[in-house]
C-alpha cells in the first residue's frame, strides 16, 4: 500500500456541531489519504491515484454530521470534536458534487457515482473509518477504494494454425469493453440501470475510458505471413458488474463485462471478446484485469457478444459402410 500525501490550501472547513453541544472541546486534527489498498495493482501512470479534490465527513455516534471540510488535495486540516469516541469518518475524492448537505451517513451512502463523471486522471474513490476517538494535533489516515475497476491488454500477436490463414492480412482495428455498468451508490454495492455498449460497441460520453477505435488498422500479419506483435498497452476504466448469470446476444439483459479485440482476417471482420471476471464470477471495484498477452490461433466470432469458446476439440473420424450397389450372378 502507498501513502500519497500533498500540502492543501483549505477551501472551506465548516464546524456543524459547537452550537449543539457548547461542552464539547474542539480540536483541530489531520485528515490524510491512504492508497487504495492491496486489491488494486496499479501498473499504467500515477494518475490513477491522484486526488484533484477530497471532502471529510464526520458523524458523531448519533449518526449526525458534526464536521465538514474540503481540499483541493489529499491532505485536510479540521475541527472536531474531541474526546468521544464513536465518530464515523468519510472521504470522497474528485467528485464536484458538494456534500456538505448529507446530514447522516446513509444520506451519503445513497449517493450515486457516475462512470462518465471520472478520468484517468480523476477516478472518483471512498473510503471510512468508524468507532473514532480524535486527539488534538493528531493525523487520522483513511484509506480510498475506486468505484472504478481497470481493464489492461499489453499485447496481441497471431499464430494461426491453419494455413489458410497463416498468409491472410490481419488487422486489429479496435479493442473496448461491452456491456458496462455505468453507475454505483457511494455503499459500493454494485447496482445500476445504466449500461454502456450493450452487446456492442456504440459512440457515447464514455468513450474516453471504455474504448479505443482505431483511426488507422495497425497490422499484425501482412499477407505474406509476416508476423509483428502489437505490444502497445491499452487501459480502460468500468464500474463493477455483479451479474453472475450471462447471457449472448438477443434481447439486452444485464450480463458480463467483456473486452473486445476488433479484428479484419482478409476482408471479414472477427471480433474476440473475453469475459471479465474474478473472485466470485463477478468484476469488483478498485480491481485491476489484466491480459498479458492474447494468442489468435483461429477466426473469432461475427458480433463482439457472441460466445467464443476457446477450448479443446477433438475429432474422430469414421469410415461409412459401403453401400451396396448390387450382388448377383452373371452367366453368359
Amino acid at each position: 500500500m502507498s501513502l500519497f500525501f500533498a500540502s492543501c490550501d483549505l477551501v472551506e472547513f465548516k464546524n456543524l456541531g459547537t452550537g449543539a453541544h457548547p461542552t464539547l472541546q474542539w480540536g483541530e486534527i489531520s485528515f490524510s489519504l491512504a492508497g487504495s489498498g492491496p486489491v488494486t495493482r496499479s501498473t499504467s501512470p500515477a494518475e490513477e491515484s491522484a486526488v484533484n479534490h477530497l471532502q471529510i465527513l464526520v458523524f458523531n455516534s448519533a449518526d449526525n454530521l458534526v464536521s465538514y471540510g474540503e481540499a483541493n488535495s489529499g491532505t485536510l486540516s479540521a475541527t472536531v470534536p474531541l474526546g468521544i469516541g464513536g465518530h464515523k469518518v468519510f472521504a470522497v475524492t474528485n467528485v464536484t458534487e458538494d456534500l456538505s448537505s448529507c446530514s447522516t451517513p446513509s444520506i451519503l451512502t445513497s449517493k450515486m457515482s457516475y462512470l462518465k463523471d471520472n478520468s484517468a486522471a480523476g477516478l472518483q474513490m471512498i473510503g471510512s473509518l468508524s468507532d473514532q476517538t480524535f486527539t488534538s494535533g493528531s493525523t487520522v489516515t483513511v484509506e480510498v477504494r475506486r468505484f472504478a475497476s481497470k481493464v489492461e491488454i499489453d499485447e496481441i500477436v497471431t499464430d494461426f494454425k491453419a494455413a489458410a490463414y497463416k498468409n491472410q492480412k490481419f488487422d486489429v482495428t479496435g479493442i473496448y469493453l461491452i456491456n458496462v455498468n455505468g453507475s454505483c451508490p457511494y455503499s459500493q454495492i454494485a447496482a445500476s440501470g445504466t449500461w454502456y455498449n450493450q452487446m456492442e460497441y456504440v459512440s457515447g460520453e464514455c468513450n474516453s475510458l471504455i474504448a479505443d477505435k482505431f483511426s488507422s488498422p495497425v497490422t499484425i500479419q501482412t499477407a505474406g505471413g509476416r508476423v509483428t506483435p502489437y505490444t502497445k498497452k491499452h487501459y480502460f476504466y468500468c464500474y463493477a458488474n455483479p451479474t453472475t448469470a450471462d447471457a449472448h446476444r438477443g434481447n439486452w439483459s444485464p450480463r458480463r463485462t467483456r473486452l473486445v479485440v476488433e479484428t479484419k482476417l482478409g476482408e471479414r471482420v472477427y471480433y474476440y471478446p473475453i469475459d471479465i471476471v474474478g473472485t466470485g464470477n463477478v468484476l469488483d471495484l478498485n480491481t485491476s484485469y489484466t491480459v498479458t498477452k492474447l494468442t489468435i490461433t483461429g477466426p473469432g466470432v461475427d458480433h463482439p457478444d457472441d460466445l467464443l469458446d476457446n477450448g479443446t476439440v477433438s475429432f474422430t473420424v469414421t469410415v461409412k459402410d459401403w453401400t451396396s450397389g448390387f450382388t448377383k450372378t452373371v452367366t453368359y
